[in-house]
């Protein structure tokens, strides 16, 4: 709409009068809602199989669990490349698996791109015949995987890392509590180490053609 703005001064001294002074024109300007309540971006709960798999529609978003979630009777391979945050909650996936065929690319992502963040996240299940590349959280990480319980056995016809296959960036405060067997490699925490691994833990019986574990290479 159009404006008139106004100046008003007060003279508490009492030797002159109170004065309004007026602008001389009538100013056009259009109001818009610069109030964000939520600056960062929405937090989209995740609740259902439904919703998570929702995900894979948008894979800049920020999530959350706010329960426990059932994959019985699903064949998954993985969501695609995720560059938004996923907060687990303390909150566990589970009944993982997968009958999908060898050249499948197996994991909760394909690859956690520098954006992307996975966290307070717990995996269980068992996948068989997971393909060439295959990692619990993602086949690939270049973003953070942080504070994660992995206990999810993966059998593959390549390389098997228990929380990913290659790791480029960050990975800390995880353990790894699942069997991994690789035709090719197996890596407890990840088959090819390129980036930091700090603090996180797997055992080391339950992995079987341990030619790679953790290192770079």
């Amino acid at each position: 709409g159009n404006f008139k703005f106004s100046i008003r001064i007060e003279d508490r001294t009492g030797l002159y009068a109170d004065s309004d002074f007026y602008s001389g024109s009538t100013i056009p300007y259009s109001f818009t809602n610069q109030y964000n309540p939520n600056p960062e971006g929405e937090i989209i709960k995740v609740s259902t199989k439904e919703d998570l798999l929702n995900i894979k529609n948008n894979l800049n978003g920020k999530y959350e669990l706010v329960n426990d979630i059932d994959l019985e009777n699903m064949d998954f391979e993985n969501l695609g490349n995720f560059a938004g945050v996923l907060d687990g909650k303390g909150h566990t996936i589970y009944n993982f698996t997968s009958s999908l065929a060898n050249d499948a690319s197996f994991g909760l992502f394909l690859e956690i791109t520098a954006s992307g963040v996975v966290k307070n996240l717990a995996l269980e299940g068992k996948v068989n015949d997971a393909g060439p590349w295959a990692g619990a959280i993602a086949v690939r990480n270049r973003g953070v995987i942080s504070n994660c319980y992995i206990n999810l056995d993966i059998s593959a016809s390549g390389n098997v890392g228990g929380i990913v296959c290659e790791n480029f960036a960050t990975i800390e405060y995880c353990l790894v509590l699942s069997k991994v067997n690789g035709d090719y490699m197996d890596g407890g925490i990840a088959v090819g180490q390129y980036g930091t691994v700090k603090d996180t833990y797997f055992l080391v019986d339950n992995i079987s053609n341990g030619q790679a574990i953790g290192n770079n290479g």
